[in-house]
């Protein structure tokens, strides 16, 4: 077994087997990184252009989830007078009431809108709004949403986890042999300065984890892609609607704008109370502030593409840490 040391790997000094150990030990992590992104589902081929009749609720969904689309829905019954918002309460305590002479659910078509006019047949606060049966009755219809926009392409679907356990275990492996021979041969040598090898073993193999994690994203570079084109084109409607006082020279323009830009936008029309009533729904259900990830306050000041507003919707990457 003269060969197993007497060859140019053990014959190399502490100092250059050190120098190579890292350059292996940074091999292996791009390596293994490689692989794991490789894994990743892939983006599709060709962007998915505007439906000529886009489903606002679908837009709210993807850009920020269940909530914005329950807050989507409300904003548009508000507007339409079948939901009212009584700011009069005793405490400053603002609800969501239903006015006597509202029209039947029949008369809402879309199944998300008579879903939560359904579910809300008294009042309720901003806390029960979330997390209440109003939020539980359009779940369903949020599903459907989830599945359709993973299919497009639009969703990431969550990262498989076997290739990246499988990718972790090789770097981890190739690792250990490389270090456990270098101490075999310190052994058969008599050797005793190994303790920076297994420091540096120690810390390459501790680092594994980070570099297989991927980082869970909403959108897919499509979905955001998607999004920006919606942006684009429904700023006109934005600026029609921003223009005017009057909604009922919107012209039931709201969900579209709101699912789009986000509830923010009415703090800039004669609906300014709802933005804050839904900046408080989301604080008593998180327990803290909600900021510009939740699609409430960010309004206006999302662009054609940018910017850090929306659930995961602008901005970031792909599925992919």
């Amino acid at each position: 077994m003269d060969w197993l040391f007497q060859n140019p790997l053990a014959d190399l000094s502490g100092p250059q087997f050190l120098v190579l150990y890292l350059i292996a030990a940074v091999a292996t992590h791009l390596g293994v990184r490689f692989a794991v992104l490789r894994a990743l589902p892939a983006d599709p081929a060709a962007d998915e252009s505007l439906p000529l009749q886009p489903d606002p609720y679908e837009i709210a969904y993807l850009h920020g989830g269940e909530e914005h689309v329950l807050r989507t829905a409300v904003a548009a019954l508000v507007e339409r007078g079948d939901l009212t918002l009584d700011t009069e309460k005793p405490g400053g305590k603002d609800t969501v009431l239903m006015p006597a002479d509202r029209v039947a659910d029949a008369d809402i078509r879309h199944p998300v809108e008579r879903s939560v006019l359904t579910t809300l047949r008294a009042s309720a606060s901003a806390r029960e709004l979330f997390d209440g049966a109003v939020r539980a009755g359009i779940h369903s219809q949020c599903q459907t949403y989830e599945r359709d926009l993973t299919h497009r392409g639009l969703l990431c679907v969550a990262p498989p986890d076997f290739p990246r356990i499988l990718a972790g275990l090789a770097g981890a492996g190739f690792l250990f042999t490389l270090t456990a021979y270098r101490l075999l041969e310190a052994s058969h040598y008599g050797r005793k300065n190994i303790g920076l090898l297994i420091l540096f073993w120690l810390i390459s193999t501790a680092l594994l984890p980070v570099t297989v994690r991927v980082s869970r994203r909403r959108l897919t570079q499509a979905g955001q892609r998607f999004l920006s084109s919606a942006r684009t084109a429904f700023t006109p409607m934005r600026e029609q609607l921003l223009s005017t006082d009057r909604s009922a020279a919107w012209g039931g323009l709201l969900p579209l704008v709101v699912a789009t830009f986000g509830v923010g936008i009415l703090s800039q029309t004669s609906f300014a109370a709802y933005p804050s009533f839904f900046q408080r729904a989301a604080t008593k259900a998180d327990g803290g502030s909600a900021g510009c990830g939740a699609a409430i306050g960010c309004g206006s000041s999302c662009g054609g593409g940018g910017g850090g507003c929306g659930g995961g919707g602008c901005g970031g990457g792909g599925c992919g840490g």
